[in-house]
Parts: C-alpha cells; sequence; structure tokens
C-alpha cells in the first residue's frame, strides 16, 4: 500500500516479437470493444466468446456485458497440461518424503505416496497430471484419475465421493445425493459440482453414462498404448464447452473451419440449446478487429489502472505473489470515504486479474490500510462474492490490521504470462517479451 505516489509504467526495454499495429488500427478496434459494452448495457447480461487460431497459438475470450472476465490460451505442441492421463514408469522411490518420480517420453513426474501405496520401482502405472511443470518443478501427478463433466466428476478408483460446498441448501444437497445414489452403478464415486443444482434425473444420468464412457475408452488405450499421453481430458474446446457456457451466450465466434467443427461438437454434447450460436468469421485477426489483443497486452502488464487514477501493481516471485493496491495520487475530499472506494474497486478488479491470469498458490494483497472494521468486513465480502465467479478453489481469510489479505489459489493449469511470453534478454530476464502470435 502506497499513498501519494506518482506512477509511471515500467516497460521493458526489449523488442517486442509482435508486429506494431497503427494508431488507427488501434482506435477502430477499441470502438468495437466499447461497443459491445454500451450494447450489453441495454439488454442486460449477455455473454460473447471469440475463438482464435493464429501461428502456434488458440486463444478462447469470454466477454461478459463487454467486459474480458475469462481467457483461455494454449500454445501448440505443447504436452503435460493438467488433467491429462498418462501411462508412465516409476524411476525412483523417495522413502524419506514418502513420494517417488516417474518417467514418460523424456519427462519427469512427481507423486507423492499414501501411506497404503505399495508403489517399487518399475512400476507401470496410470496418472494424472495435477500440477503442470514448473520452471525447475516437475509436474505433479496423481494415480486418483477424476473425470469431470459438466455436473459431476467422476472418480472411477476412488471410494470416496463429495458434494460442492457452493450447494448450501440441506435439502438440495440431500435430493442430489439421492439421485446419485438411485442411479451410480458402476465402479468408483462421484463428486456433485455446483452446476448440478436444480438438475433432474435424467440430465444427471446422461452424464453420468459420458463419464462412464470416458473411463472405458481410457481403460482400452491404457491397454492398447505403450508409455505416454493416454487420453486428453481437458482440451480447450471441451473445457469451453463444459465449464463456461451457459444460457447467457449469445454468441461464439470462430475463425477457422476446423475450430467451428470441433466447438460445435463439444456444444452439442454439453449444451445443444447453443448449437445455432456458433458462428464461423473467416477472419485472421478476429481478436485483433474486436480489440482483444490489447486486452491481452493489459493482463501482461504487472500495473492495472483502476478508476479515480488509483492502480494495483501485481508482482510475482517463486514463493507468492503479492498485490499492491496504490492511491495512485493525492486523496481529494473525505480521505476516509475515498479510501474505501479505492479499496472496493481494487477488490472486484484484484478477483478478476487473479482469474484471468490464472494466478495460483499464495496470494498477499495489500489493501490502503483502514481502520474501520465494518470497512475490512466489506472488502471481505467483497473478496469472497467475487470468487464465486472462479472456478479454481479460493481460500481467503478476513482482512488484517495492517490492511493485508492472505489468500491461497488452487493451481489450474499454468500462469497465462508463462504461457504467451518469454524472458527478456535485454534485462536478464527482469521484464518479458510477448510471443509472436499473442
Amino acid at each position: 500500500m502506497k499513498l501519494f505516489f506518482k506512477v509511471s509504467h515500467e516497460v521493458c526495454k526489449g523488442r517486442k516479437e509482435n508486429e506494431s499495429v497503427n494508431n488507427k488500427d488501434d482506435e477502430e478496434n477499441r470502438n468495437n470493444f466499447f461497443h459491445f459494452q454500451n450494447y450489453s448495457i441495454i439488454f442486460g447480461k449477455m455473454k460473447r466468446i471469440f475463438v482464435e487460431e493464429k501461428h502456434k497459438f488458440l486463444k478462447i475470450a469470454i466477454l461478459e456485458n463487454g467486459i474480458l472476465e475469462d481467457i483461455i490460451i494454449e500454445e501448440e505442441g505443447k504436452e503435460f497440461k493438467t488433467g491429462n492421463i498418462y501411462k508412465a514408469k516409476v524411476e525412483k522411490i523417495l522413502d524419506s518424503i514418502n513420494a517417488c518420480f516417474l518417467t514418460c517420453k523424456g519427462e519427469r513426474f512427481f507423486m507423492q505416496l499414501k501411506e497404503r501405496d505399495e508403489v517399487k520401482k518399475g512400476d507401470i502405472l496410470l496418472i494424472e497430471v495435477i500440477k503442470e511443470k514448473g520452471e525447475e518443478k516437475a509436474p505433479v501427478v496423481t494415480t486418483n484419475i477424476s473425470i469431470p463433466g459438466r455436473y459431476l466428476v467422476y472418480m472411477p478408483l476412488s471410494k470416496r465421493g463429495g458434494i460442492s460446498r457452493k450447494i448450501t441448501d440441506r435439502n438440495e444437497r440431500i435430493r442430489l445425493r439421492e439421485i446419485i445414489s438411485s442411479i451410480h452403478n458402476k465402479e468408483g464415486t462421484f463428486i456433485i459440482r455446483t452446476e448440478a443444482k436444480g438438475k433432474g434425473k435424467n440430465e444427471l444420468k446422461r452424464e453420468m453414462k459420458y463419464l462412464y464412457k470416458i473411463w472405458n475408452e481410457i481403460r482400452k488405450e491404457e491397454k492398447r498404448k505403450g508409455m505416454g499421453l493416454i487420453y486428453a481430458l481437458n482440451n480447450p474446446f471441451l473445457i469451453l464447452a463444459r465449464e463456461k457456457l451457459d444460457e447467457t451466450v449469445i454468441e461464439i465466434k470462430c475463425n477457422n473451419k476446423d475450430i467451428y467443427k470441433k466447438i460445435l461438437y463439444y456444444v452439442k454434447l454439453m449444451c445443444p440449446y447453443l448449437k445455432k450460436k456458433v458462428k464461423l468469421e473467416k477472419e485472421k485477426n478476429l481478436f485483433k478487429k474486436y480489440g482483444l489483443d490489447e486486452e491481452i497486452r493489459k493482463i501482461s502488464s504487472k500495473i492495472v489502472s483502476l478508476p479515480l487514477g488509483s492502480y494495483i501493481v501485481i508482482e510475482k516471485t517463486e514463493a507468492l505473489t503479492s498485490i499492491d493496491v496504490n492511491s495512485g495520487s493525492v486523496i481529494e475530499g473525505d480521505r476516509k470515504e475515498v479510501i474505501l472506494k479505492i479499496n472496493k474497486e481494487a477488490a472486484k478488479e484484484i478477483m478478476r486479474q487473479i482469474r484471468l491470469r490464472n494466478i495460483g498458490g499464495i496470494i498477499i494483497i495489500d489493501f490502503i490500510e483502514m481502520k474501520d472494521k465494518k470497512e475490512k468486513e466489506e472488502i471481505y465480502r467483497i473478496l469472497k462474492e467475487e470468487s464465486e465467479k472462479d472456478k479454481a478453489k479460493i481460500e481467503i481469510l478476513p482482512v488484517t490490521k495492517l490492511g493485508l489479505v492472505e489468500m491461497t489459489r488452487q493451481y489450474i493449469g499454468k500462469d497465462i504470462l508463462r504461457i504467451i511470453s518469454t524472458k527478456c534478454p535485454y534485462c536478464n530476464g527482469n521484464g518479458f517479451i510477448l510471443k509472436k502470435g499473442i
């Protein structure tokens, strides 16, 4: 937290790989982007989705009422993604920490063992990636396979199921558990997801059959294939259909015929009522046309501007991510009132940035100091409320006396910055350069 601080944006001196766009194009793109915001004011909550394949990147942007609320970016040829299933060989047992290393196609995996696990060197195991490779850390895996659907998560090798904590109504929890118990007749168990709330027996049964089918396919591929990838559970089109689509979607635009066909396939599978919303727009620079390239560049900046001249600074280290809220200029008027307003704006934007950047692990937020207990409680409430929009598990602790908030967010895939950029060779890696195609 810093008061009365003049901000200057820090720009890396290194040369960008991306070609620059002229000011006229930038202005037109911004107008396209703001058009969505104005349009949504008239018609209420609406989602627009844009899918672009360009160079070696696939980019999916989800806009809600004209605001970028979620983004998926995938680089071609990158394996060992979270959720994917592999067949790997146990290379080394680490008795001191009850863990082991496995190998697959030259890649090393780390797996924590349970006391009852009887794993030996040389064993061939079916594993699922639960945490992607870090800069100096191996991907983390488990043998407890989970197959996610829209309403359910199938755990074929587990005996312990569960239900989302976000379903708080006791009668609804009982109803859903009873439905699952009455129709589940295979091995394993299920976790009931938040989206299952209010769904009927037929919908849940249909998804259950689909998840059984996926597990059967995994088993067949395990027998048929050697070491390596067995099944890709988290391809971006499946994630889009399973996690991001609902009745508020008014259009899904993509710039490639093959992509169009893939999206249509998963939309018909998961939410067929949206199949007419999928549209092909043969525009190579779809993101540029609708002002989304600029939004991605904003995500890559460590400084995020807020109204009233305030801003937040996002700094990532090996141990944690720190987020600092700054007033940015001399506070005029009622100091207490203005600080609360800045902190409230910052709380909403911070949760959005965490989601967009896919920041996982420990996060420390330094708000501008507040003395009033009720003000701290209000900031905490906003953070909790905004966290409901996130699919990742988040734990948030109340605001401390110093105005600090400690939180943790589940690792799901890679930090977006690691996907879209490389370290800058001109400043010893202190800055970064956006990759070509972003």
